[in-house]
């Protein structure tokens, strides 16, 4: 009955708020959804527009414009990801995402750097891109121009500074090759 409701509940707030029909309700179960739907609000309030007003008030999103998500959102790692988990994202020289990303909490995915000869200005990038089934580990940081291939692993706590192909079990600061999948 409850979960009944649940759906009922998500159905009806959806057709006010759009960004609600990429979330199911077992996805907010997963947080509670008090706490869920508190920190949607907080969102809203801050002027969080888009999927990015699912976000807790606690993570942080620069440029959001400049982010490309591939793939179907609804029920995807992605969503979760961002739905429990507190972010830093920085997308000023652009970011792209496939929907099957799976993030862990307090992950850094930052796309540019300051000019040294200029702290206010931005060095201009190729923009990050992270492929198709990628599990990004807590407390991770990406930094700029980085490409991860499909099917990779990035281990807590590393720190990636370059790209790495297809099936790649990464770890490390700076992040390297601990492995390889079938």
């Amino acid at each position: 009955m409850k979960s009944k409701l649940r759906k009922n509940l998500l159905y009806v707030m959806s057709f006010f708020f759009k960004e609600l029909n990429h979330v199911n309700s077992e996805d907010i179960i997963g947080i509670g959804k008090y706490k869920f739907f508190t920190q949607f609000i907080k969102s809203k309030l801050q002027g969080r527009k888009g999927i990015y007003s699912l976000m807790p008030s606690s993570s942080t999103i620069i440029d959001s414009k400049n982010i490309t998500i591939k793939g179907e959102l609804k029920n995807s790692n992605l969503i979760r990801s961002l739905i429990s988990s507190r972010l830093y994202i920085q997308a000023i020289n652009g970011i792209k995402f496939d929907s099957s990303l799976l993030i862990g909490p307090d992950v850094k995915i930052i796309s540019a750097n300051h000019d040294f000869n200029n702290y206010d200005n931005w060095v201009k990038c190729s923009p990050i891109i992270i492929k198709k089934n990628v599990w990004i580990g807590a407390n991770a940081i990406i930094l700029p121009g980085v490409v991860i291939g499909n099917n990779c692993i990035i281990g807590a706590g590393s720190v990636v500074t370059k790209s790495f192909e297809d099936n790649c079990v990464i770890g490390g600061s700076p992040a390297r090759i601990i492995s390889k999948r079938n």
